[in-house]
Parts: C-alpha cells; structure tokens; sequence
C-alpha cells in the first residue's frame, strides 16, 4: 500500500504540526496545538 502522504497544516495560520495524513484518511476528535510562536492554538483535526 503505496499512498502519498501530506502533512497537516494548522486551519488558523498554515504552521505544519506533527501528523501526516493520507488521501483517504479519516478521523475527528484529535486535536493538536500549533508550535507557531504568534499562533498557539488549538485546533480539531476533522478529515
């Protein structure tokens, strides 16, 4: 299983977090917190 991967950015400022996700993933109920020192939200993941 052979599927690119991108990484997920935060929906507030464009930062990456630390996650990739595939095409064809799906989830909600993970949040994360930016590392961008003016940002620092946190935010779901919902794909």
């Amino acid at each position: 299983m052979d599927t690119e991967k991108e990484k997920v950015r935060c929906p507030y400022c464009g930062h990456p977090v630390n996650a990739n996700r595939s095409a064809d993933a799906v989830c909600k109920g993970v949040f994360f917190k930016c590392k961008n020192k003016e940002c620092r939200k946190v935010f779901e993941l919902r794909i």
